[in-house]
């Protein structure tokens, strides 16, 4: 009788790029799956000094941190209530 290690799936991603409607704009966004779950982060724009090769090293940096068990999905943040109009007041 052989025993099995129970082995967590590896932390694998993709590179996403989005071209804004102007043409001029893309936008580099990781794609990561770790722990049953998928994440997506925004690096950033070409305009911000991002590129696919620099989006890459960025990517294997997050998979190796994920490997190690460093690595924490982002948060996402909450949506704010919208406030109340300060002009407005309450009747009773």
């Amino acid at each position: 009788m052989s025993t099995l290690a129970l082995v967590p799936p590896r932390a694998t991603g993709a590179i996403e790029t989005y071209e804004w409607k102007d043409g001029r704009t893309v936008t580099f966004r990781g794609r990561v799956r770790f722990k049953g779950g998928r994440y997506r982060i925004d690096f950033g724009t070409n305009h911000e000094g991002w590129n696919i090769d620099r989006a890459q090293v960025e990517l294997d940096n997050i998979l190796r941190q994920c490997e190690r068990g460093t690595w924490a999905p982002p948060e996402q943040a909450p949506t704010p209530a919208p406030a109340a109009p300060e002009d407005e007041t309450l009747h009773l």
